[in-house]
């Protein structure tokens, strides 16, 4: 019995522990994203052989930036970046086309090299006004990245890069769906490693 109750004390006790360091390093995230200087978010005109031009598609803030590419064979890429907040509530991915009604599901996990490293996007397939969609989804800080949340919040506490970031990035590279799958997620996946390279100044 006594055995018994020095356990329960010992779990308590680390439970506590891990509320307080739970709630310290939130306080500090709140802390330092409240004292950082935002920094508008920006995208070059050209990523490789995509070029692009200002348009109603063009976003720019200092949370949000977005930007519409063509290659020589006319087919165009969508790019857009999201600066959020390390203390806000983490949403999958496809939350907010979710919202919108885009009746949006992750199909699979890509492996994408590019220049400096390989890492992982999640492939989302959506449906919009214009027709269906297919999309690679990540998170990013610096070159540390994840294809879903739940990956996010495991390195959110073992890689002190992402831990101690005030903001951390969500990318999503779309186009339009065609028949040939193989094709569209060829193209995709040129962009996201180009994405991925520009996201490192960030």
């Amino acid at each position: 019995m006594k055995n018994k109750t020095v356990l329960f004390k010992a779990m308590v006790c680390t439970a506590f522990g891990a509320a307080i360091f739970g709630s310290f390093k939130f306080a500090q995230a709140r802390i330092i994203t409240q004292s950082a200087p935002k920094q508008t978010l920006t995208l070059p005109k050209e990523l490789g052989s995509w070029k692009t031009f200002e348009s109603g598609f063009d976003v720019t803030s200092s949370d949000v930036v977005g930007r519409k590419y063509f290659n020589t064979g006319s087919r165009w890429i969508g790019v857009v970046v999201r600066s959020s907040p390390s203390n806000q509530v983490l949403h999958d991915l496809t939350s907010c086309l979710l919202h919108a009604d885009s009746k949006a599901f992750a199909e699979s996990d890509e492996h994408i090299a590019a220049k400096s490293k390989r890492f992982d996007a999640s492939l989302a397939n959506f449906t919009f006004k214009k027709g269906p969609r297919r999309a690679l989804l990540w998170f990013q800080k610096a070159d540390q990245t994840a294809s879903n949340r739940w990956t996010w919040r495991m390195l959110s506490m073992t890689s002190p890069v992402v831990r101690d970031a005030p903001v951390y990035y969500q990318v999503e590279v779309t186009t339009e769906a065609t028949g040939d799958k193989v094709s569209d997620v060829s193209q995709l996946k040129e962009v996201a490693a180009l994405v991925f390279e520009e996201m490192l100044k960030h």
